[in-house]
């Protein structure tokens, strides 16, 4: 069973889990551990993930994407300032001891329809797992700690704040912003890094001073990584059919989870006709969901976003919002071959209109540099015979 960290709460405000960063306000607590807004040492807010049992398989592969994206900065992505290590005894481990991940778990228990949450991350069965330690590690590694950027709320919290208001969900202008940035930030990990965030939903994506951001790289995956190819960790609510069919993201698994989730912020609900894991399952296998609550021109953008073929998809999570704004998409091919052609029709246009004025300016300046020199000094002249020499071959 998945362990409910709500009643493991390991810490209190005012604890330091690591030095220099105080707990200030607890923000919640999920599957994995809890997030506490903490207070630097500079006085800085942060937002502080405490992750258990790094033993586990959470644990190790949340290790392993924060390895993975501790360098990868952009506007539209949360920024990890530090993570630590502690061990059993509530020790801070050096830099350079982490676990080397010895086991894959090989299945994946879905909830049952009735207990199921759709919204919440699963994980693998706990089944016997080994962290081998090196000469250098003194301690096994027990508790996973991420000090990430603070952002205003998530976009979870926003729709339910206008729900509270009387909205069905996010206002789609303000909502199309929020999504603007966000994709921005996904577009920067899938195309420029060949990264896979893994768990794109409303909850993992935040509003900083009203620009939509992209937060939680737990699930990261880098697809040009053999040995990370394979996930069996995800939201089943928004996870496109290919990760749950054969654990393998592909380079639009993220695009497929955001426009879920657009369909939710927008309207305040998953489409699904059931909310039921096997309900789910065959709609998204299908592609066959319940569109029913958006408008009509938003239903084939939505469709194309989540069709069960990948390939099927948009290049990129910005062409699928371009879409919901009705605006073309905007691709560097696509662009540089209509350039170029428009290049080649005004070449031969101007060529066409040119070369007669130029022909004639040319002709006629010739003509003029000729006459203007006499006869006999051209170098093209051969020359007749002058009127006096004429008669005296006569003689």
């Amino acid at each position: 069973d998945i362990p409910n960290m709500a009643d493991e709460r390991r810490y209190r405000e005012s604890d330091e889990p690591v030095p220099g960063f105080r707990l200030d306000k607890f923000l919640g607590a999920g599957a994995f551990g809890e997030v506490w807004k903490a207070v630097s040492a500079g006085g800085v807010d942060v937002a502080l993930k405490i992750l258990y049992r790094i033993d586990r398989k959470a644990g190790r592969k949340a290790f392993r994407a924060l390895q993975l994206v501790k360098n990868v900065n952009n506007p539209h992505l949360v920024p990890i300032q530090a993570f630590w290590l502690k061990d059993e005894h509530g020790n801070v481990l050096d830099d350079d001891v982490g676990p080397e991940f010895a086991t894959e778990a090989s299945s994946i228990d879905f909830p049952n329809d009735e207990k199921g949450d759709l919204r919440e991350t699963l994980t693998p069965s706990n089944e016997a797992t080994e962290i081998r330690e090196t000469p250098s590690m003194s301690s096994r590694p027990a508790e996973l700690i991420i000090a990430m950027g603070l952002a205003d709320e998530t976009l979870h919290d926003c729709m339910e704040r206008h729900q509270a208001e009387g909205k069905i969900g996010i206002p789609l202008e303000e909502l199309i912003g929020y999504m603007e940035g966000a994709g921005k930030g996904l577009d920067f990990l899938n195309v420029q890094h060949n990264i896979q965030h893994g768990d794109i939903k409303p909850q993992n994506m935040m509003i900083n001073g009203g620009e939509g951001m992209v937060s939680d790289f737990d699930l990261a995956k880098n697809l040009g990584d053999a040995r990370a190819t394979s996930t069996k960790a995800f939201t089943i609510a928004y996870v496109p059919p290919e990760v749950y069919t054969t654990g393998t993201p592909t380079p639009t698994s993220d695009q497929y989870a955001f426009a879920i989730s657009y369909c939710e912020l927008r309207t305040g609900k998953l489409p699904y006709v059931a909310e039921t894991v096997a309900a789910v399952v065959a709609a998204k296998s299908a592609g066959t969901l319940n569109l029913s609550e958006l408008p009509k021109i938003e239903r084939k953008v939505i469709l194309k976003a989540t069709s069960p073929d990948p390939s099927k998809r948009f290049r990129s999570c910005g062409d699928f919002v371009r879409a919901l704004r009705g605006e073309p998409a905007h691709h560097w091919g696509w662009f540089l071959t209509r350039a170029a052609a428009l290049l080649a029709i005004l070449g031969v246009g101007i060529g066409i209109w040119w070369l007669p004025v130029w022909g004639q300016h040319s002709l006629q300046s010739i003509v003029e540099r000729i006459s203007a020199e006499p006869l006999e000094e051209h170098p093209t002249y051969v020359g007749l015979p002058k009127r006096d020499a004429i008669a005296e071959s006569d003689h």
